[in-house]
């Protein structure tokens, strides 16, 4: 992640994932938040599906931003 260059993307989307395959170690991992603080700081899109969420809320203050959640099909 230390290699994506913010600058080349207009949106970034952050993917659920299980447990078992690691999702919980890497959805903390500082390097993700910062990306998305990156995207954020510069008022990019972000979007996440299903606990993906709990990156992009764990890396910045939510109550600045608008969000949308749609409740599961």
């Amino acid at each position: 992640m230390h290699e994506i260059d913010e600058n080349s993307f207009d949106a970034i989307v952050i993917p659920g994932g299980l447990s078992r395959a690691g999702f919980y170690d890497d959805a903390f991992d500082e390097r993700l938040l910062d990306l998305i603080r990156k995207f954020d700081s510069k008022n990019k899109i972000i979007a996440s599906v299903c606990v993906g969420a709990l990156s992009v809320t764990y890396s910045m203050s939510v109550l600045l931003h608008s969000l949308a959640c749609k409740k599961g099909v």
